[in-house]
């Protein structure tokens, strides 16, 4: 009795789940296309609706075969209810674009474990083919003709005339081309023949890295343009999205190779120009001062990491400290401006004539088919000691011709006598105030605190401090003001560190690590005392020898 009321719930299950798969068994799969017959290069927007609810990738578009270009898929789903009866629907749309007249059979489509009814789109030559296009693409180079390394400009614009929901636009990629976007998009309004287009440009620069011939893919956008869904049986309107694809033309580049007799590093540019900028050099430094010199090359057309750095040659006693060269690009004019901008520290040793040369840049202009050279003017620099700071001159002592005339020996010996006797009552009184002095109490002499305070800079790292405090440290100690200069030939140990400190003065990255000036400190401090002179004065009046 049990084993039969068993049996009747299996069977009753079993004959509801038949009643259900049957139920998706037989789905239907409508595929159906915006406009039958079609015209080439028109976008045809292919529909497949299915009564259930499958999964996005029960339909593969790809199944359409190669006769076809295929855009991007969109799949939505539906849900209605009426008098409790629930109906769901699977929706894919696709974008399909001929490009040559014929008949296409369409189908069976196969989605999820359905299929469709097969059927044929028919495919004519238009006489307008964009005519009626909703979205239109238009692409364009500069050149039809460029050299290696040459930057074009490629552009691209697109025309809208539906409302439009979302899109993509796709950039021809071909092997051995660079293409970089620059700036922003330049969105507009146009009317054309009293139809209002929404007009989107965009610019590319592309260069090729290899001489030749080129096929150039066209542009291709993919989108979903809104549409009005209005029915007559319907009393509100819906607004639904419906793909679409448009795409430009192919365009054929001829690449040149550089010429054989050009000499240098290869640069192709319509217009190159090399300035300072800044403040102009002097006409006379001190020795230690730092030179700024800022260049800026400017390179219309021309990609920006192809631009070389001048090169320079100065003297071993100037010490150079370059900064990151800063690379920049910008569109003007529809036009790509490339700049470089190099920035450099120079700072002379000693004295003498500083010959900052001229400086040129070598470049090619596909123009005029020749090579050209741009040239910045160099400067002569007169390079002088800190004032103050000049080494002394020795005095040349001229001897003094002798009096041949005959003097009286008498006289002068009583004068001299006189003379002694003052200077030792003198003498005697000195001795006596002297003693008197030592029994006041002393007065302390203002005292010279800048080895103390270039201590305590060289200890706390503080580097623009200590070099400023160096030199009254270091007379402090030797007791002689000397320049950087004079204090590099006291021994090779201070002249290094001298280096490293104004190196790493001058460093774009001197703040990544700290430096220890304790070393440098030591150097000054110990320092050799000037050796004062131990010749004695000349007697006055010096004594003749008795005849």
């Amino acid at each position: 009795m049990v084993f039969s009321q068993i049996q009747k719930r299996l069977w009753q299950w079993a004959s509801l789940l038949t009643l259900l798969f049957a139920g998706q068994l037989q789905a239907n799969v409508l595929v159906s296309v915006d406009q039958n017959p079609a015209q080439t290069n028109q976008p045809i927007v292919l529909t497949v609706e299915v009564d259930q609810d499958l999964p996005a990738d029960a339909f593969d578009a790809s199944q359409l075969g190669e006769q076809f270009t295929l855009g991007r898929t969109s799949v939505r789903r539906n849900t209605q209810i009426i008098n409790f009866d629930t109906r769901r629907t699977t929706v894919w749309q696709t974008v399909l674009v001929a490009t040559q007249p014929g008949d296409y059979p369409i189908g069976p489509l196969t989605v999820g474990p359905f299929e469709s009814q097969p059927f044929t789109l028919t495919v004519q030559a238009g006489a307008n083919p964009n005519q009626s296009a909703p979205v239109e693409v238009f692409n364009s180079v500069s050149q039809s003709r460029a050299y290696l390394g040459q930057v074009l400009n490629y552009k691209v614009k697109l025309l809208i005339g539906a409302e439009l929901q979302r899109g993509a636009l796709t950039a021809p990629q071909l092997e051995g081309m660079s293409l970089q976007q620059i700036g922003e998009d330049k969105d507009t309004t146009e009317i054309i023949e009293g139809k209002r287009y929404r007009v989107i440009e965009r610019n590319y620069a592309l260069t090729l890295e290899e001489p030749g011939e080129y096929e150039l893919p066209p542009a291709v956008f993919d989108g979903d343009i809104v549409v009005n869904s209005r029915s007559r049986d319907s009393l509100f309107a819906f607004n639904q999205s419906m793909p679409t694809r448009a795409e430009g033309e192919p365009l054929t580049l001829t690449v040149l190779d550089k010429p054989i007799d050009f000499n240098g590093p290869w640069l192709v540019s319509d217009m190159v120009v090399l300035q300072a900028v800044g403040d102009a050099l002097p006409d006379s430094v001190e020795v230690g001062q730092p030179l700024n010199l800022n260049w800026q090359i400017t390179a219309v057309n021309s990609d920006v990491n192809a631009i070389p750095e001048p090169q320079m040659e100065l003297p071993g006693w100037v010490k150079r400290y370059p900064e990151k060269p800063q690379r920049n690009s910008a569109i003007r004019n529809e036009q790509l401006i490339s700049q470089l901008t190099i920035n450099q520290a120079l700072i002379p040793t000693q004295a003498g004539e500083l010959v900052i040369p001229d400086v040129e840049l070598l470049w090619f202009n596909p123009h005029t088919k020749r090579a050209e050279v741009a040239r910045l003017e160099g400067k002569t620099i007169t390079v002088v000691a800190a004032d103050g700071l000049t080494l002394p001159v020795e005095a040349t002592v001229q001897p003094q011709p002798s009096s041949a005339e005959p003097s009286n020996l008498l006289p002068w010996q009583l004068a001299s006598a006189a003379l002694a006797l003052g200077w030792l009552g003198h003498w005697l009184w000195w001795r006596r105030e002297k003693s008197t002095e030592s029994k006041a109490p002393a007065r302390t002499a203002p005292k010279n605190d800048d080895l103390q305070r270039f201590h305590d800079a060289c200890q706390k790292g503080q580097l623009g401090d200590a070099l400023k405090l160096l030199t009254g440290a270091a007379a402090q100690v030797t007791g002689e003001r000397q320049s950087l200069t004079q204090l590099r030939q006291h021994s090779p140990q201070l002249a290094k560190a001298l280096d490293i400190a104004q190196a790493h003065t001058y460093s774009p990255n001197k703040s990544d690590s700290a430096l220890d000036l304790m070393p440098l400190y030591q150097l000054v401090a110990n320092l050799p005392k000037k050796a004062h002179s131990s010749a004695t004065l000349a007697p006055l009046y010096p004594l003749s020898n008795k005849e």
